[in-house]
C-alpha cells in the first residue's frame, strides 16, 4: 500500500507540474505582449511630441493703401508650440519716389501643420507702430524736410508655407495682411520742387492698407 500511495503521489505531482507549466505559458506570452504594446504606445506618443520651433522668414511683396501703393521688404521670426504662434516682424516700404514707411510689430496667433506632411497654415493678429517718413515727397521734389509721423496700427495676417524634404527646414510660401492705423497724425513738410521752389505742406498720415508677399522660410 505505501508503494501505491507513493506512486500515486508521484503521478499527481507530475500532473500538477504539467498544469503549472501550461498555465505559465499564456502568462509569459501576455506579459510579453503587454510589454510590446507599451513600447509601441510609447513610440507612438514620442512621434507626436511637438517641440518648440522658430521660423525666420524674409519676404518681398506689394502693399496697397488708400493713397498709394508700395513695395514691401520684410522679415518675421515666429516661435511655434503645438498650435500657438508668437513672433515679431519688421518691414521697410516705399518706392523710387514718394514717402517711406517703416513697420515694427508683433504677431500672435494659431497655426496647424496637419493639412499635409509639408504644408503649414498660420493665422494671427498683429500690432505695432508705423513710422512715416518723407511725407510730401514726389517725382519732381529735390528735397523734403520734416514730413514725419508715427502711428500705432493693428491688423490680421495669414500665411501658407510648404516645407521641403524630411527635415522640413526650408520652406516657400505666401502671406497676406490687412492693417489699419489707429488714428491720424498731421505732419508739416517743407518740399523743394523743380520749377516750383520751396513750399510748406500740412499732410495727414494714417490709413488702412492690405498687401501680399512671397516668402522664404528657415525653421530650426
Amino acid at each position: 500500500m505505501p508503494h501505491i500511495f507513493r506512486a500515486g503521489a508521484l503521478v499527481l505531482g507530475s500532473l500538477l507540474g504539467s498544469l503549472a507549466s501550461v498555465s505559465l505559458v499564456p502568462s509569459v506570452a501576455q506579459a510579453s505582449e503587454f510589454a510590446t504594446d507599451t513600447t509601441a504606445s510609447a513610440n507612438v506618443e514620442s512621434t507626436h511630441v511637438q517641440p518648440t520651433t522658430v521660423a525666420i522668414s524674409p519676404y518681398l511683396g506689394l502693399g496697397v493703401g488708400e493713397k498709394k501703393s508700395w513695395m514691401t521688404l520684410g522679415i518675421d521670426a515666429v516661435a511655434s508650440y503645438k498650435f500657438l504662434r508668437v513672433g515679431a516682424l519688421g518691414e521697410t516700404s516705399g518706392g523710387v519716389f514718394g514717402s517711406e514707411l517703416y513697420t515694427l510689430g508683433a504677431v500672435v496667433g494659431v497655426g496647424t501643420s496637419e493639412l499635409d506632411d509639408h504644408l503649414e497654415a498660420n493665422l494671427g493678429v498683429e500690432g505695432g507702430a508705423h513710422f512715416y517718413r518723407r511725407l510730401g515727397d514726389h517725382l519732381f521734389s529735390s528735397n523734403v524736410s520734416g514730413g514725419s509721423a508715427d502711428l500705432p496700427f493693428a491688423g490680421i495676417r495669414a500665411s501658407l508655407t510648404y516645407r521641403f524634404g524630411k527635415s522640413r527646414v526650408f520652406g516657400l510660401g505666401v502671406l497676406g495682411f490687412v492693417r489699419t492705423d489707429l488714428g491720424h497724425a498731421a505732419a508739416d513738410a517743407t518740399v523743394d520742387s523743380w520749377g516750383d521752389g520751396k513750399s510748406t505742406e500740412k499732410i495727414t498720415a494714417g490709413e488702412s492698407s492690405y498687401g501680399a508677399a512671397l516668402k522664404l522660410s528657415l525653421a530650426f
